[in-house]
């Protein structure tokens, strides 16, 4: 093993994400603690470098997955989105797959990142319901107030998808909503007021 290796492999140990590579035999070739544990809590197995990458794998699952690899095989990358049932709980995780070249530009293997992405789909989740809540709520009033709601809606759309904007870009969206927050603060203020006036 030789220098870089080993600081490869602390590399790959030190992620809390999987990280794998198995050659176009499917043959494992790496894998950090992080997937063998993943591994091991799904199918049972343990798992080590010159076993089948799928062993242990239920063939519908194989089937799955084999129209992804071929296409890294091409030389694709991809990212994918996924399900897991780890032991009965539910975790949803993004797979990025990359082809593994040799020194003639060959391409050798295959290379994933398993990334859990639970929490964060439960944020979109979360962050979805309160736009529906807020687009229900703004039908309610009228003028400044419905109109900052609805700008906050769409400058959140636009942080939330639009995936090329740089850091500037992003701090600009967020100042501009932050403004649109503090309106829509006082706009309920005043309508408190209103209320304690009426009473």
């Amino acid at each position: 093993m030789d220098t870089l290796e080993f600081y490869t492999q602390a590399l790959t140990e030190g992620l809390p994400d999987g990280v794998w590579a198995f050659d176009k035999s499917y043959t494992l070739v790496l894998g950090n603690a992080a997937f063998l544990d993943i591994r091991k809590s799904l199918y049972g197995l343990d798992l080590k470098p010159g076993d089948s990458f799928f062993k242990g794998v239920p063939e519908p699952i194989v089937q799955k997955w084999i129209p992804h690899y071929n296409e890294v095989f091409k030389g694709k990358r991809l990212i994918l989105d996924d399900s897991r049932n780890v032991q009965g709980n539910f975790r949803q995780v993004r797979i990025s797959l990359s082809p593994v070249y040799n020194k003639s530009n060959e391409i050798i293997g295959c290379m994933g990142i398993t990334i859990d992405i639970s929490e964060e789909k439960k944020l979109e989740n979360d962050l979805q319901q309160l736009k529906s809540a807020a687009a229900d709520l703004s039908k309610s009033f009228r003028g400044p107030l419905r109109n900052s709601i609805q700008k906050l809606i769409t400058l959140e759309d636009q942080l939330s998808h639009n995936f090329n904007l740089d850091l500037g870009e992003k701090e600009e969206i967020i100042r501009l909503a932050s403004n649109e927050l503090q309106l829509i603060q006082f706009s309920l203020l005043q309508l408190a007021d209103m209320e304690q006036l009426i009473k």
